[in-house]
């Protein structure tokens, strides 16, 4: 489920001892495409940023997937794209880029737009992979191609429903299921479950909306033999968290506390929580998500990987990264959108079976992630769409 911090063994690719390959940007494209059948946890339409960058003849891409509104969280998906035309990309295009931090830094003078930032740092190390002729999760130092699945369920309008869902996700090979708790939706629905499924792996998402002065309930879900309970406190209360932890058994998530590497470490001196879940569009891409992977394999914190609905741009970059884990580490199932239109080669996120297990295969022979964005198909989807390249190239 979760991965541990332990020494790395037997690692094929480690991306710390490669000789950086400085890269001129010559050029970035942005497409912004409506998800027109997907929408977030609140019920907002979703769009996607495809972001591409050239060097030479490599290209690399990556995703940000945001509300058309700022209702869960404050970027939006056209004040991405403005952000990403006027600013970020007009900042590295034209530039060598020889690491993620190098492409950091460039970005560092612009305040927030993380998401913004995080589809260029993804970006930047598939083209790194590309260049390199090697897949992204192999140059991110994973060790395994298949990630199993997990899948979350929130409330519905009847127990019965729920536990018939529950049914055919472990049924279908799902690793472990995650229950989104709310007001009314809480004790007596996970009794429900835990009954009707007594061993199987089970956690609860809170989504921050709790308080200290529930702690009889967090009390209480001890019986349940929780493998964790995910962000049960807003996600700038780190002292209450490390209350919280401090009196249950039960290991502490942090998913929306987790913005940056300084968070992530205050939380670890505190004590908030034993795990981590790391969201690459949350942190601004895989350069600060890697970082904070080592700060917990440091302080010996298990950590996850994180994320929303997207298409398999984004999803391909969470499996890339989830490969870092010793252990194998489940991917929310919900957060890739099959959609042909935005890859030459639909194999992308297959799904096999394993042991019986539902899984994502990511490709070990192909450079980057394996498939290319099908820019004709793409641009034909658009509703917004540009090329920044180099004014006056040397």
């Amino acid at each position: 489920m979760w991965c541990h911090a332990h020494a790395r063994v037997g690692m094929r690719v480690s991306f710390r001892r490669l000789r950086p390959i400085a890269m001129h940007i010559d050029s970035v494209s942005l497409y912004r495409v409506p998800l027109a059948e997907s929408t977030s946890a609140t019920g907002a339409r979703l769009e996607s940023i495809f972001v591409e960058l050239r060097s030479g003849q490599a290209v690399g891409c990556g995703e940000v997937c945001l509300n058309v509104s700022p209702t869960d969280c404050d970027e939006w998906s056209a004040g991405a794209f403005a952000c990403l035309r006027d600013w970020l990309a007009p900042a590295i295009v034209g530039r060598s880029i020889d690491s993620g931090q190098t492409l950091q830094g460039r970005l560092a003078p612009f305040q927030g737009n993380q998401r913004a930032k995080s589809a260029l740092d993804v970006a930047w190390w598939v083209l790194d992979a590309a260049v390199r002729e090697v897949s992204l999760h192999q140059l991110l130092g994973g060790m395994r191609s298949a990630i199993p699945l997990s899948c979350t369920f929130g409330a519905m309008d009847s127990p019965d429903r729920l536990l018939a869902k529950i049914g055919e996700a472990y049924q279908h090979g799902y690793e472990w299921v995650i229950l989104k708790f709310r007001p009314g939706w809480d004790i007596n629905m996970l009794r429900a479950v835990r009954q009707a499924f007594p061993a199987e792996p089970l956690a609860i998402d809170c989504d921050g909306l709790c308080t200290l002065d529930q702690q009889e309930t967090f009390y209480r879900l001890e019986d349940f033999f929780l493998r964790a309970i995910e962000q049960p406190l807003a996600a700038d209360d780190l002292v209450g968290s490390a209350m919280l932890q401090s009196s249950l058994h039960t290991p502490l998530a942090l998913d929306q506390s987790v913005t940056s590497l300084d968070r992530v470490e205050q939380a670890i001196d505190l004590g908030s929580c034993q795990m981590v879940r790391i969201d690459i569009g949350r942190v601004g891409g895989l350069t600060p998500a890697l970082a904070i992977r080592g700060a917990c394999q440091q302080a010996k914190i298990a950590w996850s990987v994180g994320g929303g609905p997207c298409s398999g741009v984004a999803a391909s970059a969470n499996a890339a990264l989830a490969t870092c884990c010793e252990l194998p580490l489940p991917v929310e199932a919900y957060s890739w959108i099959k959609k042909p239109w935005l890859m030459s080669d639909d194999t992308l996120l297959r799904q096999r079976g394993s042991d019986g297990r539902a899984e994502i295969q990511l490709p070990d022979d192909a450079p980057g992630f394996g498939f290319m964005l099908d820019i004709h198909l793409l641009g034909g989807h658009a509703v917004e769409r540009v090329t920044i390249r180099e004014k006056n190239p040397d």
